[in-house]
């Protein structure tokens, strides 16, 4: 009959509705998900370039102690050729001493002998 018909279509609009308002709900977890996902992604990005930053900061800080050290090590050459130097000449003080002390035990000598 006519209200039968009226009701089955008013059902089958009703499921029409609920099955629209379901595709609605199921679309926008997706957008949900799908945004999540970006977030993810995004926050993933920036931790590896701060991860990046870090890793060429601690070579720069490498690079840095190494140029550090050899700077020490120049140093410490200048100052061993320092010493060097220092006992170089120190010998040659001790040396000229040496001959004095013989050229006057030898003046001393003709001295007494005169």
């Amino acid at each position: 009959t006519a209200i039968e018909l009226e009701t089955e279509a008013k059902s089958s609009e009703e499921v029409a509705k609920e099955s629209e308002a379901t595709a609605i709900s199921e679309e926008n977890q997706a957008k949900s998900a799908e945004e999540q996902a970006v977030e993810s992604e995004e926050a993933a990005a920036k931790g590896e370039a701060a991860a990046l930053a870090a890793e060429e900061q601690a070579r720069s800080d490498e690079q840095a102690s190494l140029e550090k050290a050899e700077v020490a090590k120049a140093d410490e050459a200048k100052a061993l050729e320092a010493a060097e130097q220092q006992r170089v000449a120190e010998k040659a003080v001790q040396d000229a001493v040496e001959e004095i002390k013989k050229e006057e035990d030898a003046f001393n000598t003709v001295c007494n002998r005169l």
